[in-house]
């Protein structure tokens, strides 16, 4: 004996309201905790000791023609 009732309609204004809040409040969390310090990620500018050398080679070479002889 088959099921005699008509198939279920997908609920996608439902299916589509979720996702959106899902994005929003992941978005939402993941901005707050890498605006927050110390949370997500070390920031360059949090990690201790001294600064990445691509940064010092970048300051370096921003300096360099500033620098009176």
């Amino acid at each position: 004996m088959e099921d005699q009732r008509p198939p279920r309609e997908i609920p996608w204004p439902f299916i589509r309201r979720t996702g959106a809040a899902l994005l929003v409040g992941a978005s939402i969390a993941c901005g707050t905790l890498w605006v927050w310090p110390g949370f997500l990620l070390a920031k360059p500018w949090q990690r201790p000791g001294p600064p990445p050398q691509r940064l010092t080679l970048l300051l370096a070479s921003q300096l360099h023609g500033h620098l009176e002889p």
